[in-house]
């Protein structure tokens, strides 16, 4: 039977924290193979050793090539809308309504001070 690592044991052997590897595990980001026993993750030794190594290669492999063969970042958050030129900006809208009401005055201001230029 080949030896499995848990996550704690992962984490220790990777001087990681064990939530560090639980939240790259939830992300999707580059980890050993694992299997589920359970509820439990488990990582065949054999696979933690070919992903070592594999990290070694990358890592001299130049900076330019691993950026050639990297994907795009995936988006973070919540997607905005498309945006479009028919569009109106919001803001700058408000903006305006703000800066009119401080000109608007009541009738019975007007009549005691008169309208006040511009």
């Amino acid at each position: 039977m080949r030896p499995l690592y848990t996550i704690q044991e992962l984490a220790h052997a990777l001087r990681l924290q064990p939530g560090t590897v639980r939240n790259k595990l939830s992300r999707g980001e580059d980890m050993p193979r694992s299997v589920l026993v359970g509820r439990r993750r488990l990582f065949p030794e054999d696979a933690v050793e070919a992903w070592l190594q594999a990290q070694e290669v990358r890592q001299t492999i130049p900076p330019d090539e691993v950026q050639a063969r990297a994907d795009p970042p995936k988006p973070v958050g919540r997607p905005r809308r498309p945006s479009s030129a028919s569009a109106p900006n919001l803001g700058s809208r408000r903006r305006e309504l703000r800066k009119s009401r401080r000109h608007n005055h009541s009738p019975a201001q007007i009549a005691l001070f008169g309208r006040e230029s511009e």
